[in-house]
């Protein structure tokens, strides 16, 4: 199972506003905010989860997403103030998904190495 990492930031100047962490598998996406200390999670119907899932297996580029994408569509809750930018891929040592286990591991890495 992987997940997917992002940026969040402000098209006009760049400045980091916050971190997002994707698994489809999992149906699992969070955002943490620059200055808040747990992750919003982002729920989805299937058919959109299923467009994700598309999306990630196309092989994602570093750099900033399609704002009418599926995934910044669901990061942002349809709102174009901000810039998506896909960064790496995580290899998760979980295979079970949206166990209790798992989501507590993507809510740690939600939260890991984003400057406050």
């Amino acid at each position: 199972m992987t997940a997917y990492v992002f940026s969040i930031r402000t098209p006009d100047t760049d400045r980091l506003v916050g971190q997002a962490v994707l698994c489809p598998p999992a149906r699992y996406a969070s955002v943490l905010w620059r200055g808040a200390t747990r992750p919003h999670r982002r729920l989805a119907a299937l058919d959109r989860w299923l467009t994700i899932e598309r999306q990630v297996s196309g092989n994602l580029q570093a750099g900033s997403l399609a704002g009418d994408s599926a995934i910044a569509l669901l990061l942002l809750c349809g709102t174009n103030d901000y810039a998506v930018q896909y960064l790496c891929e995580e290899p998760l040592p979980v295979t079970n998904g949206a166990s209790d286990e798992l989501l507590e591991l993507l809510d740690a890495r939600a939260v890991q190495a984003l400057p406050q």
